[in-house]
C-alpha cells in the first residue's frame, strides 16, 4: 500500500535541501542509464514528494564509498574489476536496495536493505537492514532516520514480515535510536560467525 501521509511530513528541512526528484525524473534518470538501484515502486517513490530520501543511481558509487568512511572502513577501496563486478551484481538486483538521503548536494546518509524470499510464513519474504550510516557534521537530524523509514516503506511494499538488523555498538544511544526506529532486542538472539 502507500506509504500514510504521515511519513511525508518527517522531513522538516526539504525546503533547504532542494527540490525532491519526481518520478518522472527518476525514469528519465534510468533512461539516460544512470538508474536508481533495483525497480522503484509508485508506492515508494511517492516519498520523493518532500523527501530527498531515494534508492541510489548507478554513478553514485564512489560517494557511496566515501561516505563508508564514516561506517568502518580505513579507506576508499581501488576500482578494480571484483569492484565494478560486485557493483554491477548488486545494481541488477531487484532485491538489494541502497537507500541514500541528500543534503547540500551530497550524500550524507545511507543504509541497505535486502529483501530475502522466503517459504514460512506464508511465504512472506522478510528484510534485512545493514550499512547504516551518517556522515559525521550530519548526525542527530533525522537522516538516517528517513533511510529507515524508506526501508520500511519498501518492506511493506514487498509484504514482507519482518524486518532485521544487527550492531556492533554498545553505545546507549545507537542502541536508543534503533529501538525508537521500532527495532526491539529482545524477540531474538543474534549470532555471528567472522569468515575469513
Amino acid at each position: 500500500g502507500s506509504a500514510p501521509d504521515s511519513f511525508f511530513c518527517v522531513c522538516a528541512r526539504s525546503a533547504r535541501r532542494g527540490p525532491a526528484r519526481t518520478p518522472a525524473e527518476t525514469a528519465s534518470k534510468r533512461e539516460k542509464g544512470t538508474r536508481p538501484l533495483g525497480t522503484i515502486r509508485k508506492d515508494v517513490s511517492t516519498l520523493q514528494r518532500c523527501c530527498m530520501v531515494r534508492e541510489i543511481y548507478e554513478n553514485e558509487l564512489s560517494q557511496l564509498l566515501n561516505l563508508y568512511l564514516s561506517l568502518h572502513e580505513a579507506s576508499v577501496p581501488e576500482m578494480t574489476e571484483h569492484l565494478k563486478t560486485t557493483w554491477e551484481t548488486i545494481i541488477k538486483d531487484k532485491n538489494h536496495h541502497i537507500i541514500v538521503n541528500e543534503a547540500d548536494n551530497k550524500i550524507v546518509s545511507s543504509c541497505v536493505c535486502v529483501i530475502i524470499p522466503n517459504l514460512t510464513r506464508k511465504v512472506r519474504p522478510y528484510a534485512f537492514i545493514e550499512n547504516v550510516v551518517t556522515l559525521k557534521g550530519y548526525r542527530g537530524k533525522g537522516y538516517a532516520t528517513e533511510c529507515l523509514n524508506y526501508a520500511k516503506e519498501i518492506a511493506k511494499a514487498e509484504n514482507c514480515y519482518k524486518m532485521m538488523l544487527l550492531t556492533g555498538s554498545k553505545e546507549a544511544s545507537i542502541l536508543q535510536f534503533y529501538r525508537s526506529a521500532g527495532y526491539n532486542s529482545s524477540d531474538k538472539t543474534a549470532f555471528i560467525q567472522w569468515l575469513e
